[in-house]
């Protein structure tokens, strides 16, 4: 994310002046607005929000302070009474804004399932209502809100109901928090999060570098900074620290000056631009702005070319002492005694503490304790920090541990003192641990809405063994499922409980995708299948929502499935013990172009998916003439093969497979040799090139192709069926005129079939004689006396034809050269 950061150097001549002007720019970061505020608004409840009424807050204390995980530029906690923090998306110290991306985060932010929303109570999903700004005076940092609304949501029918309605409201300072500055020097490693789209595919560059930050003047705040990529030699950056965010300006910043290769903005040019940093423990930096890495210029046509990227990771500073243990996993806690005073409520004499790592923030959270999930309660759990001189201590932070009036009144964990200070935790030789004594509080708020905490028990001689785990076995997620769920409709029409569902890996795009899913082929109408992320255990994954599931009326209406309120959050899926998957809840909307409406209507609930058992199949030779059916729709009237020959080959020379007879009709010469077609791994399946000729109808002038079976050019399927016939994915033909421009779908082939005819893989292999041909001074040469040579440029175009041994005139770019039956590829620089 963009920071924003006061100009100096071009006051600096008028200095003098800026000091008779009354008091401002007091705000240089995000970390200058931590700080404790009282919030105060005019509150109207409405009779709607009445049951709710105790959850609003005309008056309560506020705090801004760092992001909990290092990901934001921070966090307001307890907002308008809210009981989950707010996070801070950017703050712009030039214009005085702070922008809040999403006000209601990826949970309920107040109690009773409320939202914020605008003034005027718009639904807040799906766009309808985006980013909101505060602003705020940067002499005494009050933060002034726009008139907002707290609304109660139906998901199904995307609506909202006004619970009360905020206006004139504020956040005075009350005290500011004072920003502890670590120093930074040292040497750090960086570990990009790879997977998705963090990182660039097949890059030459790697996903982990080094840097050394050294301290340049004694307030920890300036830094020089050594910055080593790959083979580069090490680059030279400067950075400053507010104590919360390290920011490293780039502009005109090469790593090869030569070749222009160096950190560029997100339009692949080096123009100014930040790398920004957030600090998530003294000893670890979470990457927060993206960085890529980019050469200005790969060729005269193409600029900007992306080297690679960077979307998210961590630094770690590195002590040159090896870590004797991580504390991730499952530790079965045992008091040796309880002292209690208020004995109304249960205190367990045993309990797990769950403890779960985030690779990407580099932190460890209790998720887990007391029995309790702690996750809602402490903005993802209580972290626990792992000691940096001995690598055998740990602290566990403080906080609610059992809600027992919501809003109001809690269970909370303290130290012995019944203070927030953290908590001990030692691993022994023998592989125990020991807790140090805590207290559990009963905590209240008062009418100013402070904490009060009152002694409710402690615990005492406690200890604790760490559960082992065995290692799962690799799950292999590729295959078909049968997926099997509770259904409730929510329009009166019948919906699947069964259905087919399938998971491919995508070789040729390195990535995982849905196939298959509600009985229904979804290549087509998601460009080649649903995005599906495997983590890095290999026990859970999660699939992309907002996608199609089936077309109703083309262009009209469509199936998509969404999550469990309608919305775009991934699903997932978890494995089971059994081997089965569970499948989070999900719906399936009817989406209406026309009406440009989105409607529930089904929901989905206990999902299961079990994978199939397939047989070995036996190897299939896909090579040699097949005799093709299927149904034939004309769409102007003319009369279409419905049974025509195609032949499939394998190029010797080439290396590659190859349909050279289609539609009755030899089409070597139309596709430079034949139309690529592509064998998967497995040998049951292929896939063949669309947008590709089938015959010429006039010369130069029109022509039939093949498409997909909407008019595209996604590839056609197929598959090799238990007789050993194929099955071929619908498609269409075209006719392209090129005198007007223009392409008509004029056949649509539907139930494709194609039986393979007796023949040999010897009699299906074209022997090609050698053709030489190379570029130089914008001409390509052909070797040999002149001959009749075919030139085509990428779009298909002649661009020569004629008997010749050279071929001036070309413009830059890459070219076929066609003589007889032999091709080459000539590129003219």
């Amino acid at each position: 994310m963009k920071k924003f950061t006061l100009l100096q150097s071009a006051f600096a001549l008028i200095a003098a002046f800026m000091l008779a002007l009354p008091a401002r720019a007091q705000v240089a970061s995000a970390a200058d607005l931590y700080g404790t505020y009282k919030f105060t608004a005019t509150v109207n409840v409405t009779e709607a929000g009445q049951a709710l009424k105790d959850n609003f807050k005309e008056e309560c204390e506020v705090k801004i302070t760092k992001c909990s995980i290092g990901v934001f530029d921070g966090e307001i906690v307890g907002f308008a009474g809210a009981a989950n923090a707010q996070s801070i998306y950017s703050v712009d110290v030039n214009n005085n804004t702070i922008t809040i991306r999403n006000p209601n985060g990826n949970y309920d932010i107040w109690d009773g399932k409320v939202h914020m929303s605008n003034a005027e109570g718009i639904y807040p999903y799906g766009g309808a209502y985006g980013d909101i700004v505060y602003t705020f005076d940067p002499a005494t940092k009050t933060i002034t809100l726009p008139d907002f609304t707290l609304v109660t949501v139906d998901h199904a029918t995307s609506s909202a109901t006004i619970a009360a309605s905020f206006t004139n409201a504020k956040m005075t300072l009350v005290e500011a928090e004072n920003v502890n500055v670590t120093d930074l020097s040292g040497n750090w490693h960086f570990k990009a999060v790879t997977g998705g789209f963090n990182t660039m595919e097949n890059s030459t560059l790697p996903t982990e570098w080094d840097m050394t930050l050294t301290a340049s003047d004694d307030t920890k705040k300036a830094y020089n900074i050594s910055l080593t990529l790959g083979d580069f030699a090490p680059l030279a950056l400067t950075g400053t620290f507010d104590g919360v965010t390290l920011t490293i300006p780039f502009n005109e910043t090469y790593f090869d000056a030569d070749n222009k290769i160096g950190i560029v903005n997100m339009y692949g040019v080096a123009r100014p631009g930040e790398v920004t940093f957030n600090l998530l423990t003294e000893n670890s930096l979470s990457l927060t702005s993206g960085m890529t890495i980019a050469q200005d210029s790969i060729s005269p046509e193409v600029k900007g070319g992306y080297l690679q990227w960077y979307m998210a990771g961590t630094a770690k500073r590195e002590s040159g002492d090896q870590a004797a243990f991580t504390w991730d996993g499952t530790f079965h806690v045992k008091a040796g005694s309880i002292m209690k005073n208020l004995a109304e409520y249960e205190y367990p004499e045993e309990f797990d503490m769950v403890v779960t790592y985030l690779d990407a923030q580099d932190i460890y959270l209790v998720t887990n304790f007391f029995g309790e999930d702690v996750v809602n309660l402490n903005y993802g759990g209580l972290l626990l920090t792992p000691s940096a001189e001995d690598p055998n201590k740990a602290e566990i932070g403080t906080g609610s541990l059992k809600s027992i009036e919501a809003g109001a009144k809690y269970l909370a964990l303290r130290d012995m003192n019944l203070s927030d200070a953290p908590i001990v935790i030692t691993r022994q030789e023998d592989g125990t641990f020991i807790i140090e004594d805590f207290c559990i509080s009963y905590m209240t708020y008062d009418e100013n809405w402070n904490k009060n905490h009152a002694f409710a028990a402690m615990y005492q001689n406690v200890t604790a063994t760490q559960e082992v785990v065995a290692k799962p076995e690799p799950f292999d997620w590729y295959g078909t499922y049968t997926v099997t769920g509770q259904v409730e409709s929510k329009d009166g029409g019948t919906y699947l409980s069964t259905f087919e569902m399938e998971i491919i890996y995508h070789e040729q795009w390195g990535m995982s995708l849905v196939t298959k899913l509600y009985d229904a082929d979804v290549t087509g109408l998601n460009y080649g299948g649903i995005d599906f992320t495997i983590a890095a255990d290999n026990q859970s994954a999660e699939m992309k929502t907002d996608t199609y599931i089936k077309s109703i009326e083309a262009g009209s209406t469509y199936y998509k499935v969404y999550d469990k309120d309608g919305g775009n959050s991934t699903l997932t899926f978890t494995v089971n013990e059994d081997g089965t998957l569970s499948i989070s809840d999900f719906t399936i909307g009817l989406v209406d172009f026309n009406n440009n409406t989105t409607t529930t209507v089904a929901v989905y609930t206990n999902v299961k998916a079990e994978k199939k058992a397939i047989a070995e199949p036996e190897p299939f030779d896909w090579y040699g003439t097949y005799a093709v059916t299927g149904q034939v729709e004309s769409k102007d009237g003319g009369t279409y093969l419905s049974t025509f020959e195609m032949e499939i080959i394998y190029h010797e020379q080439w290396e590659m497979s190859l349909v050279t007879k289609l539609y009755d009709t030899d089409v070597t010469g139309l596709n430079y040799g034949g139309i690529d077609f592509t064998i998967a791994a497995d040998n049951q399946s292929a896939e063949m090139k669309t947008d590709t000729y089938i015959k010429s109808i006039e010369a130069g002038s029109t022509y039939y192709k093949v498409y997909d079976k909407d008019g595209g050019n996604s590839t056609l399927t197929f598959t090799v069926n238990e007789d050993g016939t194929l099955s071929i994915s619908d498609f269409t033909i075209g006719l392209v005129d090129f005198n007007n421009n223009t392409t008509t779908t004029v056949a649509v082939y539907t139930n494709v079939k194609a039986e393979k005819k007796a023949s040999s893989i010897e009699e299906n292999v074209v022997e090609v004689p050698a053709l030489k041909a190379w570029s130089a001074n914008g001409s390509i040469y052909v070797a040999g006396e002149a001959q009749y040579v075919e030139v085509y440029d990428m779009s298909g175009r002649t661009v020569f034809a004629g008997v010749a041994s050279e071929v001036n005139g070309l413009n830059k770019g890459l070219y076929l050269v066609k003589v007889k039956n032999a091709v080459a590829k000539v590129a003219v620089k």
